[in-house]
């Protein structure tokens, strides 16, 4: 268990809310559920107790004198504050369930049955203060009445939401069946206490037309069965009361168990309209949302992009039923901007930029500024050329970066990476194109926004202009930026010398696709031909993209051999492009011939 230092004392305290004081709770609530159940049948169903139950209950009430003494040592709550004050702590325990607990907590069982005494040793068992002992130990249930908290102290630790509407129902289930198990006991009780007088009772009634003994298993259930049925108001009139003593317990037990039945009905409806609401909620919006879109003659292609994307993001918030905002709007500012301190200052600390120029309070007031963004599979996040001054953090999904003009994948980013920092730092158009692979979550840092949550601290204005300025002629280095080609420090892979080497990879492409169809070397092949007689080979026009999209393993070849060449790039001249790609083209063979 925590401890922690007392602020009037020396002594050592536990905290409410560490986990091991929740398991020793939990702990406890197991073994008042045991008893709820044992005592009352041990009083009803056995006459005598037997040796091993009574020490084991008198283990129990060691274990409930030992949580008293936690309790005196345990700080609490009062209108939000830790009171860690031992004379405090006292006072609002001997206040509170501190007679609740003495009354439980007694070992009642030692009167009747002393655990250590010789068992040969008899026990007036039978004097009418042993009876009054044996009753009292139903005092021990009263550590039921802590059992709510518990179970509310459990459910916080349940985050998903179909496992918290089992915890419900099963914590339903197991009150329903104390009842019932409590009025099976009583009923068995009232006519076992008559087996002696005249009185015919159910029990007689039910064994007068068996020969054999009937064991006490059997008699519960027969008496567990007349309780459901009770509580049901179904009664199917095979086990009825005999006598005037039985019909009286009976309309009492009716009474309750029917009042405590409908709540029990209540909060099982209550359970599944909550759990259904937010389902039929997204229901209507999916609904309304194709309704909108067949109104308005959105293309097919499309409409099928946009219900995928709101499906996804039902299915992100569906754990939590409260949206970020929603849960945030309910906190005070100062709760909230510790809340995005503790959420987001991880994902800004994963920028080495932000934590070698910036102090911990500027990273914690940007963690303000940071807006969520939902993108679905081949959404653009920006253009290549295109003027904007964000920078992103991946939460989930995938991002590819790539070459505006030919669509070349330089790079695939996925959870905690981030890009843009060049557009944010020093306002240059953006190097490459991000497009999403994925259902993407993204956290996005808009310098607007920033300059905002900043404005009382001048350095960072400042820091942000001294970056801009020393990243001149296209040299990134004081941004920590390498290039996705060669991984080399202070250029991007759009200026990077590698993809220099052909003068333009476009050329490289053709002229493998010249010798693959066998299309004439001297026709353009991304041009339809001018002659009027068609041609078949140029029936379908080719694209850039098309080629690259289909030729993956030629991607892989000629950025593998533009590595390897960019040490003799001085060396090599434009008529040199056609060589290029017959060694490719050699390489090829020869890795098909292997």
């Amino acid at each position: 268990m925590k401890f922690t230092k007392s602020e009037a004392t020396s002594f050592l305290l536990i905290h409410p809310e560490h986990p091991s004081k929740l398991i020793w709770d939990a702990y406890l609530l197991i073994l008042t559920l045991f008893l709820a159940y044992w005592v009352p049948f041990s009083l009803s169903f056995i006459e005598e107790t037997p040796e091993s139950m009574t020490k084991f209950e008198f283990a129990i009430s060691l274990s409930y004198i030992f949580d008293m003494l936690l309790n005196f040592n345990t700080s609490y709550y009062y209108k939000g504050t830790l009171i860690t004050n031992r004379w405090k702590i006292c006072r609002f325990y001997l206040t509170g369930m501190f007679w609740v607990d003495a009354f439980s907590s007694f070992p009642y069982e030692w009167l009747t049955n002393p655990p250590l005494q010789n068992s040969q040793v008899s026990t007036p068992k039978y004097f009418g203060i042993m009876k009054l002992f044996r009753f009292i130990r139903m005092a021990k249930l009263l550590r039921l009445l802590k059992g709510r908290k518990i179970f509310y102290k459990i459910e916080d630790y349940i985050l998903n939401e179909f496992i918290s509407v089992i915890y419900a129902i099963m914590k339903i289930a197991i009150f329903l069946s104390i009842v019932a198990h409590w009025i099976a006991c009583l009923f068995y009780y009232t006519s076992n206490s008559q087996s002696n007088s005249t009185e015919f009772t159910w029990v007689k009634f039910f064994l007068s037309g068996r020969a054999e003994d009937v064991d006490v298993f059997e008699l519960y259930v027969t008496s567990l069965y007349w309780a459901f049925t009770t509580m049901i108001s179904v009664g199917y009139g095979d086990i009825t009361p005999q006598n005037p003593l039985e019909m009286t317990v009976t309309v009492s037990c009716m009474v309750l168990s029917c009042a405590y039945f409908a709540y029990i009905i209540g909060n099982m409806g209550s359970l599944v309209s909550k759990h259904l609401a937010y389902d039929q909620r997204k229901s209507e919006i999916r609904v309304g949302i194709s309704r909108y879109l067949r109104k308005k003659d959105i293309p097919k292609k499309l409409q099928r992009k946009v219900m995928a994307f709101i499906d996804n993001l039902m299915e992100n918030i569906s754990s939590y039923r409260l949206r970020d905002y929603e849960v945030l709007d309910l906190l005070s500012q100062p709760l909230r901007n510790e809340i995005l301190d503790f959420l987001y200052h991880d994902i800004l600390n994963k920028c080495s930029i932000f934590t070698r120029y910036f102090s911990n309070d500027v990273i914690a007031n940007l963690t303000k500024a940071l807006q969520v963004e939902n993108y679905s599979p081949n959404d653009v996040v920006f253009y290549e050329k295109q003027q904007s001054r964000k920078m992103y953090f991946i939460c989930s999904g995938l991002v590819s970066i790539m070459h505006g003009s030919t669509n070349l994948v330089y790079k695939k980013l996925q959870k905690d990476e981030m890009f843009g920092e060049i557009g944010f730092f020093v306002g240059h158009n953006r190097t490459a194109t991000a497009k999403c692979s994925d259902f993407t979550l993204l956290q996005s840092l808009d310098l607007s926004e920033a300059l905002i949550f900043t404005d009382k601290q001048d350095d960072f204005g400042s820091i942000i202009n001294n970056l801009s300025s020393s990243c001149g002629k296209q040299n990134y280095s004081v941004l920590m930026i390498c290039c996705f080609l060669c991984d080399c420090l202070g250029h991007v892979a759009k200026d990077c010398t590698v993809e220099k080497i052909q003068s333009g990879i476009d050329s490289i492409v053709i002229n493998y696709k010249k010798r693959k169809t066998k299309i004439s070397k001297y026709t353009d092949a991304f041009q339809e031909p001018k002659s009027p007689i068609a041609r078949p080979i140029y029936k379908k026009k080719v694209v850039p993209e098309k080629i690259f999209k289909d030729d993956l393993e030629m991607q892989e070849k000629i950025k593998k051999f533009m590595v390897e060449q960019a040490p003799h790039y001085n060396e090599l001249i434009p008529g040199s492009k056609q060589d290029i790609v017959d060694k490719i083209l050699e390489r090829s063979d020869e890795d098909s011939c292997d």
